[in-house]
């Protein structure tokens, strides 16, 4: 994801706010992924990861490249968070 993509859940939330967001949770509070994951979510919009554009079960968010040369003529494209390997694991 474009990390200087704003949010569709709230307008002044971008996408590298609620990533340092989740790697406080998951190496300061010791969350395991998933539950950082889920409160870094609760933290910027108020909802689950689960139920977020972020979640790769979900309808996913269209990535938004206009800070690079070629924009708008470059295809918007669809994307997902995928989680590979356990999301019940720490961060040390």
């Amino acid at each position: 994801m474009p990390l200087t993509q704003i949010s569709k859940h709230h307008s002044y939330v971008t996408y590298n706010y609620w990533l340092i967001r989740f790697v406080y949770h998951a190496t300061y509070n010791h969350l395991t992924i998933m539950q950082a994951l889920d409160q870094a979510s609760i933290d910027y919009f108020y909802i689950p990861y689960s139920e977020t554009e972020l979640w790769e079960g979900g309808d996913g968010f269209e990535a938004d490249w206009h800070e690079y040369p070629g924009w708008p003529e470059m295809p918007r494209t669809k994307g997902w968070m995928k989680i590979y390997g356990n999301p019940n694991i720490y961060l040390y």
